[in-house]
């Protein structure tokens, strides 16, 4: 065990060395970088493993979240959840153009939090990754709504769009908590965390670093009162003790967690809650919130068809479902197959038992 912590230790050691150099090669104005004085090839940086040498560098790094904290200082408590959304004619997503950028055409406001408050302007220009509009009608609707369950086929990047919103919250609010909750540990942490760590490196390699401490588990932490974290148990009860004004509960793989365990989540007093899921179920809480209970929710529904691979026959954005997929799903089971109906229409099936 003491060997394994410490390949763990220098792992963590290299990955902050890694951050700390990216960093420090930004030349955006917002976001810099000093050190004093200049440190010396081979020389440690203070918080790796040698504190001697602490008193011998020093670091400053400008992240998102030190920059939302010092526009709220300047502007007073004002609540990023409250500024209006960017209007749309400032936002291209991918698939409603001739070519594959997309890119905000201009910022709203001379201040970043009003921008950034906008979690699709955050995705396009702080980690500088392709959205297309399902996905942004994701991001709109957890800014706007306080329980949003979203419906999709396989392939359609909800994980994904998840894990952006994970760093969005934290990184816009100066006290928040996410909690990612789903059936599976691997789910929670190779699918969903490693998308979370995924943007989170988009945003230092577009100079744009978001702060605090990614783990390789399922942990970002920028300080005691602003953290990310995820897991599944097997206990309803496992699921309490986390507080906060501003609390962000995900519950990915939703048609496969048991309605206690979203009960206990919700005993949380979330502000926001996104449940997602396959419509690979007939009965449950995810079910009712497209039905039954769609009135309390704000339902959300991504077809394969919503997808710029399938729409365009072309493949735009890597890992997604593409039409060649869609057409010999549709040639294997046929239209009419519950599992076609779930799997790529992104529709709970009537005949799912057959």
């Amino acid at each position: 065990p003491f060997l394994e912590l410490l390949e763990e230790t220098t792992r963590a050691r290299n990955r902050i060395r890694a951050t700390i150099e990216t960093q420090l090669a930004t030349d955006d104005p917002r976001f810099f970088a000093t050190r004093s004085p200049i440190m010396r090839e081979n020389e440690e940086v203070p918080g790796w493993h040698n504190f001697e040498k602490a008193d011998k560098v020093q670091v400053n790094v400008v992240t998102v979240s030190s920059i939302v904290d010092d526009a709220i200082a300047k502007t007073g408590k004002i609540d990023p959840l409250q500024l209006p959304d960017i209007s749309d004619e400032n936002i291209i997503f991918i698939g409603e153009t001739n070519g594959t950028e997309q890119r905000t055409n201009g910022a709203a406001s001379s201040n970043p939090l009003r921008n950034w408050s906008d979690p699709v302007y955050f995705v396009q220009n702080i980690l500088n990754e392709p959205l297309f509009r399902k996905q942004g009608d994701i991001l709109r609707a957890i800014k706007n709504k306080p329980f949003v369950s979203v419906v999709g086929a396989n392939g359609t990047g909800k994980d994904w769009t998840a894990a952006r919103i994970i760093l969005w919250w934290l990184s816009i609010q100066q006290e928040a908590v996410a909690v990612v909750i789903g059936p599976t540990h691997r789910q929670v942490a190779d699918v969903v965390w490693k998308e979370v760590r995924v943007g989170y490196q988009a945003a230092i390699s577009n100079k744009k670093p978001l702060g605090g401490t990614m783990a390789k588990l399922p942990r970002w932490e920028i300080n005691d009162r602003r953290f990310a974290v995820g897991f599944a148990t097997d206990s309803e009860f496992n699921i309490q003790g986390y507080h906060s004004p501003r609390l962000l509960l995900v519950i990915t793989e939703a048609h496969s967690v048991e309605d206690s365990h979203i009960d206990a989540g919700m005993r949380l007093n979330p502000s926001r809650v996104l449940m997602t899921g396959n419509p690979f179920t007939n009965e449950g809480k995810f079910y009712d919130s497209h039905h039954s209970q769609r009135d309390l929710w704000e339902p959300i529904k991504i077809s394969a068809y919503d997808t710029p691979n399938v729409s365009s026959n072309t493949i735009t954005i890597p890992g997604l479902v593409n039409h060649a997929q869609v057409e010999r799903r549709r040639a294997e089971l046929g239209e009419d197959n519950p599992m076609f109906v779930a799997g790529i229409l992104g529709e709970f099936p009537e005949n799912l038992d057959e």
